[in-house]
């Protein structure tokens, strides 16, 4: 007659409030030292770091309560709330997605192009695609596209669009021409 050890099978007589636990043998331990959100955090302290002056230059814009981008810290505050939200909601999870490296250089370029030629608007300008595709490398596409919206609230505190006013005022004063002889 086999032992049960050799037959493998066992019957285990322990008490029902007892908890019974699988014991890791390796030296490693399961759970990771790092927290999940580190890269993140990597990320958005180094994009804080590198685009240190523009952001100083934006909100010293939105101080201005006499302008026209007074609502900056506002919208700030939305988006935020929004990502917060998002976050909650989408919990991604971060990895690697090299396609994406491409428009965060093109746009890191952009930044830098307006650094060295001193124009702010080119820097105004890449703040968001940068920020944008930066979380696409670390989440990809469908992690990051939650994300899109709540970001791309904040183009509307971009002081850009003074440069664009003249030509979208022609636009206007065109279109209301053509609708006044139509109607």
């Amino acid at each position: 007659m086999r032992s049960a050890l050799e037959k493998g099978t066992f019957e285990l007589i322990a008490p029902p409030n007892l908890e019974l636990r699988a014991v890791y043998m390796e030296r490693i331990s399961p759970q990771s030292a790092v927290p999940p959100t580190f890269p993140l955090w990597i990320y958005l302290v180094t994009f804080i770091l590198a685009t240190w002056p523009t952001l100083v230059g934006l909100s010293s814009r939105w101080l201005k309560f006499d302008e026209s981008y007074s609502h900056g810290f506002l919208i700030l505050l939305v988006s935020i709330v929004l990502c917060v939200g998002t976050w909650k909601r989408v919990k991604p999870v971060s990895g690697f997605y090299w396609p994406w490296l491409l428009p965060l250089v093109i746009s890191a370029f952009v930044y830098m192009a307006g650094s060295i030629l001193l124009i702010e608007a080119f820097q105004q300008v890449a703040l968001i695609p940068m920020l944008l595709s930066g979380l696409m490398v670390l989440w990809g596409w469908r992690q990051a596209l939650p994300f899109v919206v709540p970001i791309g609230l904040m183009v509307f505190t971009l002081p850009f669009w003074d440069y664009l006013s003249w030509s979208l005022q022609l636009i206007t004063v065109a279109f209301n021409l053509v609708y006044a002889v139509l109607v």
